[in-house]
């Protein structure tokens, strides 16, 4: 990059992740296409996870994550900017493991230093593996939907005990529940399920479970072409709910004794647990992902 770069910093940081978006885009479908086209070409000395990895970088598949990524960019720059007067990326990049190594010395979460680190890869299109030792994630030191935060105090229990109730039986993302039609409701002889395109434009049926299923269900009927909420609770943990239902959806299909071969053992903080696979699997599967080391870590209590 030229040195006579006359756009800010910023400018320059926008027109890279602008050439990036890919929103709309299956991050799923690419991730799978990857996985095929490693396992025809097995390329010497690159893993399985590098390979996909590299295949996904050139893409930003949500507008919220592009949010995500400009704004820890932005706090980077300045930080550039300030210390030392750099006008263009190239001169950035000089600085980035400084960088880090200030916010992980400033006692900043192990989560926010792992998203400006995958910010900063993705500007410079790089494994964030060049960059200084991040800190792990820890599940212990998960603060996100546990315990009271400031927030809950706008937001009744009883008031919405009916979204809540929706929310613990279907599990979805606040985004799912507010782009929810009637139409995706799913009736089958075996039990009623919500059709939803989640993230990356994954599509899945998710099982409505619990004792409010038919309610559930006959709201959705009722809402027919339209929106099954107008409007979701900006106070509303729903996160935590997810968690709820994942667990719910786990303990119904976990078994015991877990057969051998099926035993998945926690780490960290969960050391000494063990758990189904199996059940975990159909836990991620009706939250839109497809991996079990995410609902272990994030979602099963």
């Amino acid at each position: 990059m030229s040195h006579k770069n006359k756009k800010c910093l910023k400018m320059q940081s926008k027109e890279v992740l602008d050439g990036l978006k890919s929103f709309g885009r299956s991050k799923y479908r690419d991730k799978q296409n990857a996985a095929a086209e490693y396992d025809r070409l097995r390329p010497e000395g690159v893993s399985k996870q590098e390979y996909i990895n590299n295949a996904l970088r050139p893409h930003i598949y949500s507008y919220r994550t592009y949010g995500n990524y400009i704004k820890h960019i932005n706090y980077f720059l300045k930080w550039c900017e300030d210390r030392y007067k750099c006008k263009t990326l190239a001169q950035c990049r000089e600085h980035v493991d400084e960088w880090l190594q200030e916010r992980i010395d400033s006692g900043l979460s192990a989560y926010t230093i792992k998203l400006e680190s995958a910010s900063l890869a993705k500007l410079f299109q790089e494994s964030s593996k060049n960059f200084v030792p991040t800190p792990s994630r820890e599940r212990g030191a998960i603060t996100r939907s546990r315990g009271y935060v400031a927030r809950d105090a706008g937001f009744s229990l009883e008031k919405n005990r009916e979204i809540i109730a929706f929310c613990r039986a279907t599990g979805l993302r606040r985004a799912e529940l507010e782009a929810l039609t009637g139409e995706q409701l799913i009736e089958k002889p075996e039990g009623h399920f919500i059709g939803v395109k989640g993230k990356g434009g994954r599509y899945r049926e998710s099982p409505i479970i619990g004792p409010h299923t038919e309610e559930v269900a006959a709201r959705m009927r009722s809402a027919g072409t339209e929106k099954v909420w107008k409007k979701v609770p900006s106070h509303m943990d729903v996160h935590s709910y997810r968690s709820e239902y994942a667990t719910a959806i786990y303990m119904a299909y976990a078994r015991d004794p877990i057969p051998k071969e099926d035993r998945y053992f926690c780490r960290g903080d969960r050391k000494g647990t063990v758990m189904d696979r199996f059940a975990m699997m159909q836990a991620s599967e009706a939250l839109g992902h497809s991996r079990i080391d995410v609902v272990a870590g994030h979602y099963i209590r």
